[in-house]
């Protein structure tokens, strides 16, 4: 505890942490809802993303080399100890059993988004509904190049139950049409980063300034975007 006390205080401090366990860094999250230092349930949303562990057949993690079984097995160890509500690029994107083995084992109880394995691409989606791989989709508009093939992967995805999860890409600038995208799509869940830098902050910004202009018939399109925590 007293470790983990420590990353608190530095992160809190602005100090980047390396070199920390999944643990340690979801011992940190706990500990700030514990501590009241966030307003109301803390829920975790995990972005791995597997590509950097290393290929399909070996991940390397904390050390270990770990076979997608292995990894799974770790993930479920710790949504039983953490409120984790997503993961993101669980698996190499192109461990297409591995993520089939995966959505199998937590895709009842938690968000699993896939975005290398997709990159916002109708065909790859359809397979993976086909092939029941994941129960969401990360959507970034500049992954795929185009409005209207943004809004097919995002109408595609729907139209199957998936959650959709809007996302930003590095290089963005301050221009918010993402915010208004995410809105207009009703995708319920908007992903811009940290709010450390003007370009990320805007869109959420934006976000906020939307709501204010509905008032009151502002509605969240699925209040359940999160299938582990029923969001009332």
């Amino acid at each position: 505890m007293a470790e983990t006390t420590l990353l608190v205080s530095k992160i809190k401090n602005g100090t980047v942490i390396d070199h920390i366990t999944a643990g340690h860094a979801l011992d940190v999250v706990k500990i700030l809802g514990i501590t009241g230092r966030t307003n109301g349930t803390v829920l975790i949303a995990m972005h791995v993303p597997s590509k950097q562990l290393g290929t399909k057949d070996i991940l390397k993690v904390e050390g270990r080399e770990l076979d997608a079984k292995q990894l799974i097995e770790k993930y479920v160890s710790l949504t039983e100890k953490y409120p984790i509500v997503s993961i993101e690029d669980g698996l190499a994107e192109d461990d297409w059993d591995g993520w089939k083995m995966l959505n199998k084992t937590l895709g009842g109880s938690i968000m699993l988004i896939g975005d290398d394995i997709f990159v916002t691409n109708v065909k790859r989606i359809e397979r993976g509904i086909q092939e029941h791989v994941a129960n969401a989709v990360l959507i970034k508009p500049n992954q795929i190049g185009t409005l209207t093939e943004t809004i097919a992967a995002v109408r595609l995805a729907q139209k199957v139950s998936w959650r959709v999860v809007v996302s930003h890409r590095s290089g963005e600038t301050t221009d918010s049409f993402i915010a208004d995208l995410t809105v207009a799509m009703g995708a319920g869940a908007l992903k811009t980063g940290a709010p450390c830098r003007g370009e990320r902050i805007e869109k959420y910004n934006q976000v906020l300034r939307i709501e204010d202009d509905l008032k009151g018939a502002a509605v969240h399109p699925h209040k359940e975007t999160f299938v582990r925590h029923k969001i009332t």
